[in-house]
């Protein structure tokens, strides 16, 4: 059984998307034929957390964009010693042996939110899908020239070029591997992979990782205090680039034409 929602956009036209999603997966394409943009949300589950997240999601168009909000879809996190049962909200598993840790969104010993889930070596994510509810997945199609704003811990992918990107990444991870003219970054514990960012670039990172294949931009800021960037530069790429770094890392490449700003405290910061 699935419990899906879907729901056909009726403005037409580039538009900006503003999503909060704080689990599960979203998938994100622009498309140069689309007319309107498009969502659908599914789980594998017809009870449970995501079936309600689903079915509870709002959705709703304005002046201003598109506005999605998906809330709740996993169960909270918990310690577990001895063998026996553990419970929690929509789901239980077995657990023998010496104990292990469940922490995140899924009753696991390694836990990434969205992903595989790794007991003991052994993949068990299908059945704590199962004893979950399944998780929400939330799948976009957008028109050309679309700016994407973007909340929460989900694993979100894009597919295609947008206009800006704006993203407060908390645990989860955004990869955005097109073009977009504009990024706007700030990542926390998650994972951030972009392509080409062709004009403005701003990323601060906390303890999480961002990655930038290619900045060609002419105004461009990136910070680190425990986390970690990398940023490729391009020829087409000008003007002042700052680079901050407190106690994390930074590396910096193809940047020797560019007047960089550097200012690092304890941490380490390479520039070529």
């Amino acid at each position: 059984m699935t419990t899906t929602k879907d729901y056909l956009g009726k403005q037409a036209g580039a538009t900006v998307l503003d999503l909060y999603q704080d689990c599960g997966a979203v998938r994100i394409r622009t498309d140069p034929i689309a007319k309107y943009p498009a969502v659908r949300l599914s789980t594998d589950a017809d009870t449970g957390a995501a079936a309600e997240a689903v079915r509870t999601t709002r959705i709703n168009e304005d002046a201003q964009g598109l506005h999605v909000s998906v809330k709740g879809g996993t169960t909270g996190g918990m310690v577990v010693t001895g063998n026996g049962v553990v419970s929690s909200g929509y789901g239980s598993i077995v657990v023998g042996g010496r104990g292990i840790v469940v922490q995140g969104n899924s009753f696991s010993a390694v836990s990434t939110g969205g992903g595989r889930t790794i007991v003991n070596g052994v993949d068990i994510t299908d059945q704590v899908n199962m004893h979950q509810g399944g998780q929400v997945l939330t799948e976009i199609v957008l028109c050309y020239g679309s700016s994407l704003v973007l909340n929460g811990s989900a694993d979100i992918e894009v597919e295609g070029p947008v206009h800006s990107v704006d993203a407060t990444i908390g645990s989860g991870s955004l990869h955005v591997p097109g073009s977009m003219d504009e990024a706007d970054i700030e990542a926390s514990s998650g994972s951030v992979r972009l392509g080409s960012v062709r004009s403005r670039m701003d990323i601060r990172v906390s303890s999480g990782s961002v990655r930038v294949k290619s900045y060609e931009g002419g105004s461009g800021r990136v910070s680190a205090s425990s986390g970690s960037f990398q940023v490729a530069c391009s020829s087409a790429s000008s003007g002042k680039l700052r680079a901050s770094v407190s106690s994390g890392s930074g590396l910096i490449t193809g940047a020797r034409h560019l007047d960089v700003k550097r200012s690092v405290s304890s941490g380490s910061l390479r520039v070529s």
